[in-house]
């Protein structure tokens, strides 16, 4: 197998996105409009928003590589929507000579995010991707395109397989929340009789606060009483220390590594600045929390508990 020694802007080209005037944003499909993509829009279709598709030049389909311009964290690479791309957003397009696919797990390696995390320069309060610096990270890639398709083919199916996997938690969790709902907000949570609450005649009674029934040896407090809430402590990518703790900041994902962790796993946190302010996610793994709030329940019970009360906002942010 012939394999070149070659570099990044040898293989691909990097196409940056539009920002179109907010006048035009509408938050529904309509005729002559196209989806405006944003990085977080890769996270969640909560906040969909459609600009005149001749406002901008800019485009991607599914299929497309797309990298998160800035941070934290920085260099996200995200596929699967189809729309126009802002600014913050930077398409990678393939030379003729290199499989798509090839170039797809190439820039996911670690190693070239590592390697763009440290040359990154802080822009406007944001992590900014250095393209030049990009550009000029080495490149080993096979000469024939059919050498490449072999190589990534294996990393392909593993993909799929993982897929698969996501998806069916995703079915788990939507099921977890309908029973969350079903329970504590319909309050049709198995009696003593194991059959449902509320419609079988349980005892109810008026509440001030909420202005609504419920079970009648219920409480109604603030959510601070039984969750410790907290805001995260401050870190930088200068300050942090080689490891594998996930640092977790404002992003979508976890900003970088650190070597210790300031919270054990069944972890709530809350974004708490930019523009994924308020994503709600939930930490399986020991973490360091920077820049956001984390939550705990005095057990991992009333943790989880926590968690799906916030969740009934049905949105990722609010």
């Amino acid at each position: 197998m012939k394999v070149n020694n070659l570099k990044v802007e040898d293989i691909c080209d990097f196409i940056g996105g539009s920002q179109p005037v907010k006048s035009e944003f509408i938050n529904q499909p309509k005729k002559g409009y196209v989806r405006l993509i944003q990085i977080r829009d890769y996270k969640s279709d909560a906040f969909m928003t459609y600009i005149p598709k001749d406002s901008t030049s800019k485009f991607c389909d599914e299929n497309d590589i797309m990298i998160g311009r800035y941070g934290p964290p920085i260099f996200q690479i995200c596929r699967g929507l189809k729309g126009a791309h802002n600014v913050a957003l930077i398409k990678a397009e393939p030379k003729d000579f290199v499989y798509r696919e090839f170039l797809y797990y190439f820039l996911k390696q670690d190693s070239v995010f590592k390697y763009v995390e440290k040359l990154s320069d802080r822009t406007g309060g944001q992590t900014g991707v250095d393209l030049f610096s990009l550009n000029k990270y080495p490149v080993r890639i096979p000469a024939d395109l059919e050498d490449q398709k072999k190589i990534v083919t294996i990393l392909v199916e593993i993909d799929k397989k993982i897929k698969i996997n996501k998806d069916i938690n995703a079915n788990l969790e939507s099921m977890i929340k309908l029973i969350f709902n079903y329970w504590f907000v319909q309050f049709e949570f198995p009696d003593e009789k194991d059959k449902a609450y509320k419609s079988s005649g349980g005892k109810m009674i008026y509440d001030n606060k909420l202005k609504r029934e419920i079970p009648h040896n219920w409480e109604v407090a603030k959510f601070g009483k039984y969750n410790k809430i907290k805001r995260g402590e401050l870190i930088t990518k200068e300050t942090i220390a080689p490891g594998n703790i996930k640092v977790v900041a404002a992003g979508l994902k976890h900003a970088y590594f650190h070597s210790t962790s300031n919270y054990k796993e069944n972890t709530i946190t809350v974004s708490a600045s930019g523009a994924n302010a308020g994503l709600i996610n939930f930490w399986r793994e020991p973490i360091f929390a920077s820049d956001c709030i984390a939550i705990r329940g005095s057990s991992d019970i009333n943790t989880f508990f926590a968690y799906y009360n916030l969740m009934l906002f049905d949105q990722p942010q609010f």
